[in-house]
């Protein structure tokens, strides 16, 4: 871990070291001199003395009586964190950390939205630590609370970027917990201040390979690059997509109005080459939702069955009371409805 540059860097590994000081002999005396540089009226500097505090806390956080031995008769927690270019990890058993772990982010990696990336965190966990939670209930504690729903749905209804590494996880007994970030300070400076090397070799077989729509929706090319058009124009589609790329917020009110629509279905929804997807299905834009309903309805099937055709595919807020009002003024529909 390297010396912080700034005060809120050095705000994140002293989150990490208050946390740990239950364990620490006499961490307040060492870690003086840093806590020092967070007063108001002193000017950032980083002497020898700052130099020592810091080396001193790192080798009294990686060494007993801090980092705990492994008792198979007690439960494991294992927290993670992602960063925006890092993956961090720790393994902890009655609070006690008996082994840390952090890896970077590949350039594709770093694209992924944020509830991929929070995913990729935890399968690292997972196998970084296999020899520890192999065959033994483990309690994962994320930052990310979507997760705590989408890791204990079906795989079937997970959005689709997400099955292989739920795949990869099937192995293991866990169980996510959600907790906020500030509860989480070993995990979170261990992914701000991660090991050079990357996670590809950290996590072999786990390429997640961006999934093609023409492969999992009827419709020509034309159309598909005519659904990616609409999207990228449609304000809301593109606030969408950056909710979902960088991740949802602590609560409702906090995102912008035209994307509170879909707060309740913020689990599922995915984005991939410039579409949106709640897990298999196509989120249309507002541009061509006219055009669907007329497809839906252009073999004249009944309400029933024309929303069981437009639930295969795709989806929007209030899709099926549209489709009901569409099919209920359908003046043909009407004069032949007996028979």
């Amino acid at each position: 871990m390297k010396p912080p540059q700034n005060t809120k860097e050095l705000k994140t590994f002293l989150g990490l070291i208050q946390y740990l000081g239950k364990f620490m002999p006499n961490m307040d005396t060492v870690s003086a001199p840093l806590r020092e540089l967070l007063e108001k009226n002193v000017a950032w500097h980083w002497g020898q003395e700052q130099e020592e505090s810091f080396e001193r806390l790192k080798q009294m956080a990686s060494s007993t009586p801090v980092l705990g031995y492994y008792d198979p008769s007690k439960p494991l927690i294992l927290s993670v964190d992602a960063s925006s270019k890092g993956l961090g990890a720790v393994l902890l058993q009655d609070g006690k950390p008996l082994a840390y772990a952090s890896g970077a982010l590949t350039p594709t990696q770093e694209r992924y939205a944020q509830i991929d990336k929070e995913t990729l965190a935890i399968v690292y966990g997972a196998q970084k630590f296999h020899q520890f939670i192999y065959g033994s209930p483990t309690h994962i504690e994320s930052d990310h609370k979507p997760l705590q729903c989408i890791l204990s749905k079906p795989l079937h209804q997970a959005p689709l970027r997400l099955r292989k590494m739920m795949l990869t996880l099937q192995r293991y007994d866990l169980k996510v917990k959600y907790l906020p970030g500030s509860e989480l300070p070993v995990a979170n400076a261990l992914s701000r201040s991660y090991l050079q090397e990357t996670t590809e070799t950290l996590i072999p077989h786990l390429e997640v390979n961006e999934v093609q729509l023409t492969v999992h929706l009827p419709i020509s090319p034309e159309k598909y690059a005519g659904f990616q058009k609409a999207t990228a124009d449609d304000p809301a589609m593109r606030a969408l997509i950056t909710v979902v790329l960088n991740g949802w917020p602590g609560n409702k009110d906090e995102l912008p109005g035209n994307v509170r629509e879909y707060w309740c279905y913020r689990s599922e929804i995915s984005s991939v080459v410039g579409l949106l997807f709640k897990a298999q299905k196509l989120i249309v834009p507002q541009s061509m939702r006219k055009e669907m309903l007329d497809r839906i309805h252009e073999s004249r099937q009944g309400i029933v069955k024309c929303k069981q055709r437009a639930r295969d595919i795709l989806f929007w807020p209030g899709m099926s009371s549209q489709i009901e009002n569409k099919v209920s003024k359908c003046s043909v529909c009407n004069q032949l409805q007996r028979a």
